[in-house]
This record gives structure tokens, C-alpha cells and sequence, in this order.
């Protein structure tokens, strides 16, 4: 026991050995404890299960030193009880027990300290704060930092030594096996990072894969909120997008079971969460540091949180995703935060990426309905006339039905003219003049049914209105506000409803959201169910959601259909 490293590791794996050797008191325990620390040994190399290879090392320690109590304790990089293992107590005295120590007094000091801990009588040490309620009565105390490499990744600790009293030597014996179990945890926690990063690698191919392709509209986040959910382990996410128009109220959209305004969990006080992002958002240079202080907050009332960019940072319309963890499981660590903000920037490239594709392809088909147009123009009216022409002078020739068949077919030609020219003109009418012309019918629609109703409003336009919303399809969107917004009038008892008509090159996407009081009355049936009806019968969806804090929100979408 030379080692100059054996004050701070313990014992080497020989000394180990001999040490087990001396200790045995028969042939059979000496087997037997070589027979655990080998079964210890091969579960570092081997079993990435964190827990199962923990209680393997602690079983052994406390064989060794006739301990009979023993625990480790792991500890997450931002200093929060990661992992608990336990030998020595039946399941009913750790039920009573209830949560896992939290690193105060003793325990806290290991760790703190860095150093062995070994006492006679718990009780005599300052810096004991005694046991909870249930907990067996002990004395003696051995605990020894786990440590790999200088960084301390928790604690092991045993209490109750058989022979009275932990000596020097088993202060050894632990700090070997603590090194073995720091092992243990940095494999683990190196398995678990590649394969949580496989696994948000292979999400955000995907949905990129679905944004760049088309599949996913630009502007669409359930999909991307439900992969973050189960990624994450969320029971809640958030995206949050500051309003066009100053001083209103920012556009926020939730997701999971902790957004559900029923939920145990809701509270009142978590719907300033879209106000508090939307003031952290108007900063610049302070922004991380506004995010961080949501954080706290939002993990005070809902779990541990991360508050993420969304979208380019420098744009006006950047916003932030909240992404929490109910308030029972345990919080998130630093490489899933750093995993999921990957994922985020990802996105947020491929949503770009889509957006730009759109716009080309909204340019070209505005030049290719140009070129029409002037085809149509420059050879296929100038031929029709050229025939028509011919068959006049014809005419005079001509008597009887012959005359008056070849004067219906000029008239023919002279109506396909005219149709073919009213085509042009739809052709040639300019995207700016049409999507003017469907925003101010929506916003005029908008100011008449709210006008007087004191509800405060906000309405936000999204993608190509101006290309794929033609006259027909206005019609169509303006029932479906218009029923919408009547029926938050009659029966919600709102006093905000944003809005949001958003286009893709794939959908026509209506929602509406309001702070009322939410779905569950009958009388609002009828008007919900003529809402389905119209997304049904183009092919499209229609869901309602309630929302968190309280109030409705509705999703009205159906299929572009392009000419």
C-alpha cells in the first residue's frame, strides 16, 4: 500500500485481492467474496444499466467491511441527486423513508470536501443532521467521494460496521471500489449520451427530411412538439412567437399533458409564460441570461425547464421553445440540453431551407402563369380569330343550315375568345393585388364580428397568401373565421382570441385561440360541427384543444388544391 495514489483511489486491484484474502474467515468466503468483487468487476465492463452495476459495487463493499448498511449516491453535472442505490433496508422501511437523501450534512461533505469521511459515532460530528423519521439507528460512518480523473460523480457510504468500527484499511477497500463505480457511471453515462444522441440525430433527419421534401409545412410544430416530447421525456412544450403588431399579446402554442388546462398540475400563474418569453425575446445582449431566470421560474412551478431559440435569433419573428419536465422526474442534464438545442438549430435551418424553397417555387409558378398567359395571348387567340375569321367569309357562300351552323361555331369561337381572355386576366392579376385583397377581406371580417364585443385581437398572416388563397378558397376560409370568432362571442366569455391563417405550399391551416372558458357546453356544438364538416368535405382535419391556462383552441386545415 505504497501507491501515492492510494490515499485518493485506494487500494490497487492486487493489493485488493490480498487484502480479501486475509480477511476471509474460510475457504468458502474467500471464494465467495472473489466471487463478488469479480461479479462487481465484470458489471463495469460490461452492464451499461447504471443501477444494476451501482448495487453490485455497493454489495461488495459492505461484504468486505461488514457493513450493514450501504449507498451510493450519484450526482448530475449540474449538482442535482442524479441516481440512488441501496443495500441493507427491506423495500417497506424505504417506502417509509420516502425521497433519497439530498446531499446535506455528511453526505454533503464528502462530496464538497472531496475526502473519506470515517467516524466512531455519527452523532459526535458537527456536521451530522441526524436521520429521518423510520431510518434505522447507526453509528458508525465510512463515506468516500466516487471520483474519475478529478471530476466527483457522487458518493458511497456505509454505516453500521459488525466489528464496531470502519478502520483505515476499509477506508482503502472503499475507495478502490468507489473508483470502480466512478468508472461504472462515466461508461454509462458515455453509453446513454451516444445513444440519446442517435436518437435525436435520427429525429431531426427526419423532420428535416419532412420539411425539405414538403411533407411538413414550414409553419407546422405539432409534429416537431411531439418528437421533442417523447425525446426529452417532456410532459410539456411551449413555442413561443412574438406578435407582428407591438404591444400585443405574443402567439404561443402548447403541447403535452401538463398544457392541458384540466391537468392537476395547471396553474393559474404559468400563463405569463408567454409574456415573460416575449420580454426576454426583445432583448439582445441579455437574452440567455432572460432565459435562465424562465427557467428557474418555470421549474418552481412546473419541473425542470429549458427555455431554447427558436428560428434565427436576428429575425423579427424569432421566438423560444419551453421545454419541462413534470415536477417527479428528475431534471435535465447538461448533454440534453445540449442535445436538444442541437435538434432545435437543426430545425430551425431546415425550416429556412423550406421556406426559401417555397418562395422560389411561388416565383416560379407566378413566371410560369406569365408565359401562359402571353401563349394564350400571342397564338392561341390570334388562331382561334384567324379561324373564326375564315369562317365568315365563308358564310356568304354558304345556305341554309350549312350558313347557320358555321355562324353558331364563330359565335362559339367569339365566346372561347372571350373565356380565354378572362383567363389572361386571372393569370396576369398580381400576387401583391390578391393577397392585399384576401388580408383586408380577413381583417375587415375580423373588426366587424369583434367590434364592441370587448375582446382584444390579434390576426397573423404566414406564408404565400398571396399565391395559393384564390377566390374561392377565400370564401371558404372567411365562413370558417367567421363561425369561429362567432362562436367565441356567443359562448366563451373571452376577453383575448390571436389568430392565425397560415399557408403552404400543401395547406390552408385556420386556428383560433382564445382565454375563455372553455369547450364543454353543448349549445357550441352545432357550430363545431359545421367547422368539421367543411374541413371533411375538402379532405381536411378540424380539432379543439383546451388550453393552459383556460380557453380554446381550434385547428381548421384542408389540402391546397392547385390548378
Amino acid at each position: 500500500m505504497g501507491d501515492p495514489q492510494a490515499a485518493e483511489y485506494g487500494l490497487s486491484l492486487g493489493d485488493l485481492v490480498d487484502e480479501i484474502l486475509r480477511r476471509a474467515e474460510s475457504p468458502e468466503a474467500t471464494r465467495d467474496l472473489l466471487a463478488r468483487l469479480i461479479s462487481a468487476t465484470q458489471a463495469i465492463s460490461s452492464d451499461l444499466e447504471l443501477p444494476a452495476a451501482l448495487h453490485n459495487v455497493v454489495q461488495v463493499a459492505c461484504d468486505l467491511v461488514s457493513a450493514s448498511y450501504g449507498a451510493l449516491g450519484v450526482i448530475s453535472p449540474d449538482g442535482m441527486l442524479e441516481e440512488f442505490v441501496h443495500v441493507g433496508m427491506s423495500d417497506g422501511v424505504v417506502a417509509e423513508l420516502g425521497t433519497p437523501p439530498s446531499g446535506h450534512g455528511l453526505l454533503g461533505a464528502v462530496i464538497t470536501d472531496a475526502r473519506p469521511i470515517r467516524l466512531e459515532n455519527i452523532s459526535h460530528d458537527e456536521r451530522s443532521v441526524g436521520f429521518p423519521h423510520g431510518h434505522p439507528p447507526m453509528e458508525s460512518f465510512l463515506g468516500v467521494p466516487v471520483r474519475i480523473g478529478g471530476v466527483v460523480y457522487g458518493n458511497l457510504y456505509l454505516t453500521g460496521a459488525r466489528r464496531g468500527s470502519f478502520d483505515s484499511v476499509d477506508e482503502q477497500i472503499i475507495l478502490t471500489l468507489a473508483t470502480m463505480a466512478g468508472q461504472a457511471i462515466a461508461n454509462a453515462r458515455l453509453y446513454e449520451e451516444a445513444r440519446l444522441g442517435q436518437r435525436w440525430l435520427a429525429a431531426s433527419e427526419e423532420i428535416n427530411q419532412l420539411l425539405l421534401s414538403g411533407e411538413l409545412a414550414d409553419n407546422e410544430v405539432a409534429p416537431i412538439a411531439g418528437l421533442i416530447l417523447t425525446l426529452a421525456e417532456a410532459s410539456f412544450v411551449g413555442l413561443v412567437l412574438p406578435s407582428d403588431k407591438p404591444d400585443a399579446a405574443p402567439y404561443a402554442q402548447l403541447f403535452g399533458p401538463l398544457a392541458d388546462s384540466t391537468s392537476a398540475y395547471a396553474d393559474q400563474e404559468i400563463g405569463e409564460l408567454p409574456d415573460r418569453v416575449r420580454a426576454a425575446l426583445e432583448l439582445k445582449e441579455d437574452r440567455p441570461a432572460a432565459f435562465q431566470a424562465i427557467e428557474i421560474w418555470a421549474s418552481s412551478l412546473i419541473g425542470s425547464t429549458m427555455v431554447i431559440p427558436w428560428g434565427d435569433t436576428e429575425a423579427t419573428r424569432a421566438g423560444a421553445l419551453v421545454i419541462s419536465r413534470d415536477g417527479r422526474q428528475h431534471p435535465y442534464t447538461v448533454a440534453e440540453r445540449r442535445m436538444t438545442k442541437r435538434f432545435a438549430r437543426s430545425v430551425a435551418i431546415a425550416r429556412e431551407l423550406a421556406a426559401a424553397r417555397n418562395d422560389r417555387e411561388h416565383v416560379a409558378l407566378t413566371d410560369e402563369r406569365d408565359r401562359i398567359a402571353r401563349d394564350l395571348h400571342d397564338h392561341v387567340i390570334q388562331s382561334l380569330f384567324a379561324v373564326g375569321l375564315g369562317l365568315q367569309s365563308i358564310v356568304g357562300s354558304a345556305t341554309g343550315q350549312v350558313a347557320a351552323r358555321i355562324a353558331s361555331q364563330v359565335d362559339a369561337i367569339d365566346v372561347t375568345i372571350r373565356q380565354i381572355r378572362q383567363t389572361i386576366f386571372q393569370l396576369g392579376s398580381t400576387p401583391s393585388a390578391t393577397a392585399w385583397s384576401q388580408k383586408k377581406r380577413l381583417n375587415q371580417l375580423v373588426r366587424e364580428i369583434l367590434e364592441g364585443e370587448g375582446i382584444d385581437s390579434s390576426l397573423d398572416f404566414r406564408g404565400p397568401v398571396d399565391t395559393l388563397i384564390d377566390s374561392e378558397l377565400g370564401e371558404e376560409v372567411s365562413a370558417v373565421l367567421r363561425e369561429a370568432l362567432s362562436n367565441v362571442v356567443r359562448h366563451a366569455e373571452a376577453t383575448r382570441v390571436d389568430i392565425l391563417i397560415a399557408v403552404s405550399s400543401t395547406e390552408v391551416r385556420v386556428v383560433v385561440t382564445d382565454n375563455g372558458r372553455g369547450l364543454g357546453e353543448l349549445g357550441r356544438r352545432s357550430g363545431l360541427d359545421n367547422l368539421d364538416r367543411r374541413a371533411t368535405t375538402r379532405g381536411g382535419t378540424f380539432t379543439t384543444a383546451a388550453r393552459a391556462p383556460s380557453g380554446t383552441t381550434i385547428d381548421w386545415a384542408v389540402p391546397v388544391v392547385t390548378q
